[in-house]
């Protein structure tokens, strides 16, 4: 489902993301104004999400941040067959370059005080996957979005979406390691 698009007639490169309300809420059109960019984000969205994109971003460039929305298979029981499900999921896309996020720190209503040491696990096994898959670069953030053992709230509107000063680092990220 594609959301939004922003084209520029003299973009430098075409930048497909795809996400949940992280990629959804994120302004591109004003953060990369030379690229054209186009919104796959979709609030709520997870793994099944993902693997239901088997296809089709054939040769093109992919931007992904998701896995927040499936922090119930980072246990200890799941998570090795989830990290492998992921990496199925992002592979399978087709596309000739992919921009992977780790999942971002949370401190949202309900959320168990383990949270985020599974978080923090689940990217440490994606990462480890991913570091051979030549197509993979793999954009470790989370320790950018924490302070003092906590997430940084400066960066959230509230425990699990971005601000704007959020998108700023991740859009500082992805334009530091953008191939051109």
């Amino acid at each position: 489902m594609l959301v939004s698009t922003s084209c520029n007639d003299e973009y430098d490169i075409k930048l497909n993301f795809v996400g949940d309300s992280i990629v959804a809420r994120w302004p591109l059109s004003e953060t990369f104004p030379s690229q054209y960019v186009l919104n796959y984000g979709v609030s709520g969205e997870g793994i099944d999400y993902l693997e239901s994109l088997n296809g089709r971003f054939n040769g093109e460039t992919i931007v992904v941040e998701i896995g927040t929305n499936n922090n119930n298979l980072f246990t200890p029981d799941n998570i090795t067959e989830y990290v492998t499900r992921y990496i199925k999921a992002l592979t399978a896309t087709g596309a000739r370059e992919i921009y992977l996020y780790s999942v971002l720190p949370r401190e949202f209503k309900g959320d168990p005080s383990i949270t985020n040491l599974l978080i923090s696990d689940f990217n440490r096994l994606v990462a480890h996957h991913v570091k051979d898959i030549d197509n993979i670069i793999y954009l470790d953030v989370y320790n950018l979005f924490i302070y003092d053992d906590h997430i940084n709230y400066q960066y959230y509107s509230d425990g699990l979406h971005l601000n704007i000063y959020g998108y700023e680092v991740l859009s500082e990220v992805l334009l530091n390691n953008l191939k051109y």
